[in-house]
């Protein structure tokens, strides 16, 4: 399956989540370096816990890789 058919099946609420975690690391990333970063950092500026995060990435290098990607 493609990854644009996938996308368009995941629930909206999945999908807004992880909208959430990536603005709020791309805003985390205009403030500081990238090794400063934590998960906590992320989580709390997105609104959600840290296992919510863990939900959806498996570490801040996947959020990156996800965004470099294109991904959502």
């Amino acid at each position: 399956m493609k990854e644009k058919e996938i996308e368009t099946r995941v629930d909206p609420r999945v999908r807004r989540t992880r909208k959430l975690l990536i603005e709020a690391f791309m805003g985390l990333m205009k403030e500081q370096r990238f090794s400063s970063i934590t998960i906590q950092n992320i989580a709390v500026r997105a609104g959600v816990n840290r296992a919510t995060f863990y939900t959806h990435f498996e570490d801040k290098h996947e959020l990156l890789n996800t965004l470099v990607r294109g991904g959502s």
